[in-house]
């Protein structure tokens, strides 16, 4: 590889909502990004679903010949939307960055579970994969995560934000991003989509609460959502971080009365949680599944004095820029700084005591 070449990747992502493999190529020196428009997402297979969600819900409950068939599946779901965009794109990329599914992340215990694997995608593309992006971070004594704020960053000065700004994903978790010009600090401030996503499948049989419809019809419990913050996690500086279960376990008990009065508190907590962590923010851009629900964008916006996009509506200068494959962008750029020795974790992001590289390459046999 010349140093100085930007590289084709394809990014791959699979979030804690459990939604999909996002999947984008694009050309990246591990410094900038250039946009190809090739981008898809495709669904895990049942199974392969069924089985993630049983590993979240007890990891230590998989025999060794279920945690090998896991890795296995996942791994192959990932290889065919790899396929499928190579086929589409007519490109074949000079590596794969790949994040794998997380199962379970403990930071203060030094552990995050990425399944998925690595060698059997490497050789079923006979490409170069890179993965585990984290382990090094957490060996360093920092917490793993959030891993996205150097992508967040240049995203930020791209879109010539007015700083200090933020960048927030709202997956199954949400992550922040802030940047002043001089300081990079990133957080799990607390539920994405999560607890919302799973009050959809138990009453409407729904992966989600699509444009937040449930939670438009209903009634939010105010003191409900203020007795969630008061939680110690949210008043915690610095870096944080947080995996499925964690948010569970952060809010106690669900919010009780209609659907749709348990949806809309669900959705003011995400919002509120995230509004809280906008005190003198200029700007802040939403990006993941949970900027496509305009009822809960209009929550943040009415909790916060920053001016809050969408990542969407920053498209003017670049067609290709679509919210809903901005990890798996950020997992392409991931893997080409990690090729090239690049820090991918700092202390205002993790915690760890110095920037640092991190990932692991492997090639196919």
């Amino acid at each position: 590889m010349q140093a100085s070449r930007p590289c084709f990747i394809i990014g791959l992502m699979a979030g804690t909502s459990i939604d999909g493999i996002d999947a984008s190529l694009v050309k990246t020196d591990g410094t900038m990004l250039a946009r190809t428009g090739h981008a898809l997402t495709l669904p895990y297979r049942d199974e392969t679903r069924r089985m993630i969600f049983a590993a979240m819900a007890d990891h230590k409950a998989l025999s060794a010949n279920e945690t090998a068939m896991l890795n296995t599946m996942i791994a192959d779901d990932h290889a065919s939307v790899v396929e499928t965009l190579m086929e589409q794109a007519g490109i074949r990329p000079d590596c794969i960055g790949f994040h794998g599914q997380t199962i379970f992340h403990d930071p203060e215990n030094g552990l995050s579970i990425q399944m998925g694997e690595a060698q059997r995608l490497a050789e079923r593309l006979t490409l170069p994969v890179v993965h585990q992006f984290r382990q090094a971070d957490l060996a360093a004594g920092g917490q793993g995560a959030p891993i996205a704020p150097v992508y967040h960053r240049m995203l930020i000065e791209t879109l010539n934000l007015p700083l200090p700004a933020v960048i927030a994903n709202i997956g199954g978790i949400t992550n922040m991003t802030r940047w002043d010009g001089e300081n990079l600090t990133g957080f799990d401030s607390g539920p994405g989509n999560a607890l919302m996503d799973q009050l959809a499948r138990q009453v409407l049989g729904e992966e989600c609460d699509r444009n937040g419809a449930l939670a438009g019809e209903g009634s939010l419990d105010e003191a409900w959502v203020q007795t969630v913050l008061d939680h110690p996690y949210f008043a915690l500086e610095g870096a944080k971080s947080l995996d499925r279960g964690g948010v569970f376990d952060l809010i106690g008990t669900m919010p009780e009365g209609a659907d749709a009065d348990r949806m809309a508190s669900l959705t003011a907590l995400t919002a509120a949680s995230i509004a809280r962590s906008l005190k003198g923010i200029k700007a802040a851009v939403l990006c993941g599944g949970g900027a496509r629900n305009p009822v809960l964008v209009a929550m943040i916006r009415a909790r916060t004095d920053a001016a809050v996009t969408v990542i969407d509506d920053h498209g003017g200068n670049d067609p290709d820029l679509n919210g809903d494959f901005i990890e798996a962008e950020l997992m392409a750029f991931l893997a080409e700084r990690s090729r090239r020795g690049l820090p991918i974790t700092f202390p205002g992001t993790t915690g760890v005591d110095a920037a640092m590289t991190g990932g692991m390459l492997t090639l196919p046999k």
